[in-house]
């Protein structure tokens, strides 16, 4: 009897310690964190006075990204949250005055979508929100404000070893209309990740 209950105990254990390894080592489920870069390009369309018209602000993007997967066979969903510097900006003369925009940081939640298209490498789609502080300044007076937006993208994810992912990501955002300014925003980064 005591031979059984030991036999039992081991076995018991051993399934619990397979069980716990498969868990952990599964690609894309649970926490994970990073940083990504890339080109960051932006379109304001505005209207002044009755005077209309657009301009862009172009630069690098930079930031950190956290998030949790939940994997079901081969689908994934899951949530992120996302921080980012950028120096975009746009200098515009009339001759007179010299007016600079700039975008300065950004926030975002989004939730994600995708699936395994192979083994180690995801293909999803995400939305969400996003909010942006931009910045206006003609050299002697300057003022700032943040706009909420809503952001759709696309983007692939490999891994690259067993705990660490390397992924390529485009996002389309479109923020709200002041009256005066509406700007657009397309991104594309490539960013790494470490999975928990």
């Amino acid at each position: 009897m005591r031979k059984t209950v030991i036999a039992a105990a081991l076995l018991a254990t051993g399934i619990t310690s397979s069980a716990f390894a498969q868990s952990s080592t599964t690609p894309f489920s649970g926490l994970y964190f990073g940083g990504q870069v890339g080109y960051d390009s932006y379109k304001a369309d505005y209207n002044v006075g009755g005077i209309s018209g657009d301009f862009g602000l172009d630069g690098i993007q930079g930031g950190i990204f956290a998030g949790y997967n939940f994997r079901m066979d081969n689908f994934v969903l899951g949530l992120e949250g996302q921080f980012g510097l950028s120096d975009a900006d746009s200098t515009f003369s009339d001759g007179i005055d010299t007016i600079t925009t700039r975008a300065k940081e950004s926030y975002s939640l989004t939730a994600r979508a995708g699936a395994l298209i192979t083994d180690s490498t995801l293909a999803y789609v995400h939305g969400g929100w996003v909010k942006t502080k931009f910045k206006i300044s003609d050299g002697f007076v300057s003022d700032s404000g943040r706009l909420d937006g809503w952001k759709l993208g696309v983007g692939l994810e490999t891994l690259i070893s067993e705990t660490v992912s390397l992924r390529a990501e485009y996002a389309y955002s479109d923020y709200e209309n002041t009256g005066i300014i509406e700007p657009k925003n397309s991104a594309f980064q490539l960013g790494l990740a470490w999975h928990f």
